[in-house]
C-alpha cells in the first residue's frame, strides 16, 4: 500500500512538473503558439510629384495601429531622408492613406523609397493594439515573419519598403 501511495505521489509530482515546464517556454515560442499570428504591412506610392507623394497601404494589424511612413533615398551606407516621419492610423477596413511633402530644400524624384513601419513602442500605440501585438512586438509573428525585424534585445517591429517609380520627370509643369 505504501508503494502505491509513493507511486501516486511520484506521478502527481511528475504531472505538475510537466505542466510547469510547458508554461516556461521562451517568450517568442509561447506567444507564437498562443496567437499563431503572421501580420503583414504593404505600402504603395499612388501618385508622386516633386512636392508630394500620395501613399496608400494595407495591413492586418489591429485597427487603430499607428504606422510610421517616411520617404528616403539610400546612398552608400546610409539614408537621406526626403521627408519627416509621418504617422497614420490603420482604419477599420485595414487600409491607410497619407500625403507626404518633402523637407525644405528637397524635391521628390523617381526611385526614392517609402519606408513603412509598425513599431510597438514608438509612437505610443493604443492599449488595445498592444494587447494584441504585445508592447515589445513579440506577437508580430517572430523572426519567421519576413517583415519582422528584431531590434535591441527582444523588441520586434514590422517593416516594408516600396520604390517610388515616377514623380513627373519630363512632364511640362
Amino acid at each position: 500500500m505504501q508503494i502505491t501511495i509513493s507511486r501516486l505521489l511520484f506521478l502527481l509530482l511528475f504531472a505538475l512538473l510537466f505542466v510547469a515546464g510547458i508554461h516556461s517556454r521562451s517568450p517568442e515560442i509561447e506567444t507564437n503558439c498562443k496567437t499563431g499570428s503572421r501580420f503583414y504591412l504593404v505600402v504603395r506610392a499612388r501618385t508622386c510629384s516633386p512636392q508630394e507623394v500620395k501613399i496608400e497601404g494595407a495591413s492586418n494589424l489591429p485597427v487603430g495601429s499607428i504606422l510610421t511612413l517616411q520617404v528616403s533615398d539610400f546612398l552608400g551606407d546610409g539614408w537621406t531622408n526626403y521627408s519627416e516621419e509621418t504617422y497614420v492610423t490603420l482604419r477599420a477596413d485595414g487600409f491607410f492613406e497619407a500625403t507626404i511633402q518633402p523637407v525644405k530644400g528637397k524635391e521628390f524624384h523617381r526611385n526614392l523609397l517609402i519606408q513603412a513601419s509598425f513599431i510597438p513602442w514608438r509612437p505610443k500605440q493604443p492599449a488595445d493594439v498592444l494587447g494584441v501585438v504585445e508592447r515589445h512586438g513579440r506577437n508580430l509573428g517572430g523572426i519567421k515573419n519576413p517583415q519582422v525585424n528584431q531590434v535591441s534585445g527582444w523588441n520586434y517591429q514590422l517593416d516594408t519598403m516600396e520604390r517610388v517609380p515616377f514623380c513627373g520627370e519630363g512632364l511640362a509643369h
